[in-house]
């Protein structure tokens, strides 16, 4: 995260939600929702929830943004600043802006990705990863707009700036986000954190909706569709929301991958969210005949580490590049003290701001031989 955005978001506490799946390989130090909250609590302190596959609807939703395509910056004005710090909703400063077609953010549902062992949830009514934006068709507008035709736009604003190369509001460019064309609702994802986002369309005039309605119900659907794109204008949301704040640090998956043969090494495999990762803390447990031992003290990613994360899979290294020199925290090298014995691997999550997640532990690792 730039430290431009880190300074203008100063003001929005940084904390998500997403609803989620349950996951079968992973554990997670993190509560359940309701349906499984009385089954959790009789757990010991090192069991956890099942944590959480994240299906997104971005490609990247499991990369972190240092692979994003370099992009400018906005300058509000001080107004401009303390209505987006308040209620991230700006005024769309083009004339196609249509005020009877607004967007909204969905009330907020806890789930797995809410902070409710370390912290109390405060997601709700923040615009920020993993959350879901609304679009609100006012009036007759409803049966008027070309559905089909929604485009869900997103900024190419990466953080707020005073700089004097910075562009205004009304002079930033979109592009239009894959993959949710003629949906109403849209849930942000990590690609979305710090940039700004509009809907825009194209609509019947009310006069000639009416035409339209009488002339489909005689005249059959397809001439119908073909006489509503030919009428349709366009419209943009009467606002556009902004700038998008990342999701705490969490984890979708931890596990333990390698052979558990002594001289050989066991590796942390993670699947990190909640904008970009950075010095994450990991450390190893050993278990004998049900007794547990702290093999390390929780250990971060050096700055070479998480400078090195593979775009692709940003928070996992291989058996194969794996030094096990005690030098990567996910790495352990087995030795003859652990023939016998088990491992579970725990991890707090870190994003690249400072901001520390909770605690995540993975399942137990085959008996080492």
């Amino acid at each position: 995260m730039g430290t431009s955005f880190g300074k203008a978001m100063a003001s929005t506490k940084d904390n998500h939600d997403q609803k989620t799946i349950p996951s079968s390989n992973s554990r997670a130090d993190s509560p359940v929702d309701k349906s499984s909250r009385s089954s959790s609590s009789q757990s010991s302190p090192d069991q956890s929830s099942n944590s959480s596959a994240s299906p997104n609807s971005s490609p990247r939703a499991s990369q972190g943004l240092g692979s994003r395509r370099p992009s400018m910056k906005v300058t509000l004005t001080d107004e401009e600043l303390a209505v987006s710090a308040a209620s991230f909703t700006l005024e769309n400063p083009v004339l196609a802006a249509d005020p009877l077609v607004t967007i909204s953010l969905h009330p907020h549902e806890h789930s797995l990705f809410c902070e409710r062992k370390e912290r109390v949830c405060t997601s709700s009514g923040k615009l920020q990863e993993h959350e879901t934006l609304l679009a609100t068709f006012l009036g007759d507008s409803k049966r008027r707009v070309h559905m089909p035709g929604l485009r869900w736009h997103r900024s190419s604003v990466y953080g707020l700036s005073g700089e004097a190369d910075a562009v205004p509001l009304a002079a930033m460019e979109y592009s239009v986000i894959p993959g949710v064309d003629g949906c109403a609702s849209y849930e942000l994802t990590v690609d979305d954190v710090g940039c700004f986002l509009k809907l825009t369309g194209s609509m019947k005039p009310e006069a000639e909706a009416a035409v339209d309605e009488g002339a489909g119900a005689e005249a059959g659907a397809g001439a119908g569709a073909e006489h509503s794109a030919q009428e349709c204008v366009a419209f943009e949301s009467a606002h556009v929301l902004g700038p998008v704040a990342p999701g705490p640090p969490r984890l979708v998956a931890i596990k333990i991958v390698g052979e558990p043969q002594v001289g050989q090494r066991l590796v942390a495999q993670v699947d990190y969210v909640g904008g970009t990762q950075g010095a994450s803390e990991f450390w190893w447990m050993r278990i004998r005949d049900g007794e547990r031992e702290n093999m390390s003290e929780p250990s971060a990613l050096s700055e070479v580490q998480v400078a090195c994360l593979n775009p692709s899979n940003p928070t996992n290294p291989t058996s194969a590049d794996a030094d096990g020199d005690g030098s990567d925290p996910r790495v352990y090298l087995l030795g003859s003290a652990d023939r016998g014995c088990v491992f579970k691997l725990k991890c707090r999550p870190v994003r690249a701001d400072g901001y520390r997640g909770e605690v995540f532990t993975s399942k137990p690792s085959p008996k080492v031989e």
